[in-house]
């Protein structure tokens, strides 16, 4: 295949994953029924109460960034942070990646528990900027050298990039509860490529 088919074909998939996620954005959350949308710091910081305390922790920490739902935080647009809640937290011991459609994850711990993010954006992220509080040992935390497993459940056979320093893990469509060898070495991520 010549290297203008292959440069056209990944611009398309890139504005594909890039509408979607857009549509993904703009569709109404169940978060939002329920009340918890985001309008407003004063709003966040006066009905946060019932948080739990790395979400509200968190919240605080990331100007900009937005409730979805009582486990859920739109960092920026296309990163979606998850803190499991306490029935998450039992079913993900052995269960499978819960990574949402046309999302690619990385997960706090092995075996797709603890916290998870997902990219929605065809975008080189520096991990070392997506702060979160990490409930394992009580205080802040990046996702640099955080990551052990993933969950690619994009479409149309996208390929992300994890960048570990000088090396680069290709993370196809399905999902990984570990990343061997390169567990907790993760500093960037390109979800599509």
């Amino acid at each position: 295949m010549s290297p203008t088919i292959l440069r056209t074909r990944r611009l398309v998939l890139a504005t594909a994953v890039a509408l979607a996620a857009f549509a993904f954005m703009l569709t109404p959350t169940a978060g939002a029924a329920k009340g918890f949308a985001d309008t407003g710091s004063e709003t966040r910081r006066s009905d946060d109460r019932g948080l739990p305390l790395a979400v509200r922790k968190t919240l605080r920490a990331n100007p900009g960034s937005s409730l979805v739902s009582a486990h859920e935080i739109l960092l920026e647009p296309g990163v979606l942070l998850s803190f499991p809640s306490a029935s998450d937290k039992a079913q993900r011991t052995a269960a499978a990646a819960d990574c949402p459609r046309q999302g690619f994850c990385l997960y706090e711990h092995t075996s797709y528990r603890g916290a998870r993010i997902a990219f929605f954006t065809c975008f080189d992220y520096n991990l070392k900027f997506e702060r979160f509080w990490n409930t394992t040992n009580g205080g802040w935390d990046d996702w640099a050298g955080d990551a052990s497993s993933w969950h690619n459940n994009q479409t149309g056979g996208a390929v992300a990039q994890v960048f570990m320093g000088n090396a680069t893990y290709y993370a196809g469509i399905g999902a990984s509860p570990n990343f061997g060898r390169w567990n907790d070495y993760a500093v960037g991520v390109r979800p599509c490529w």
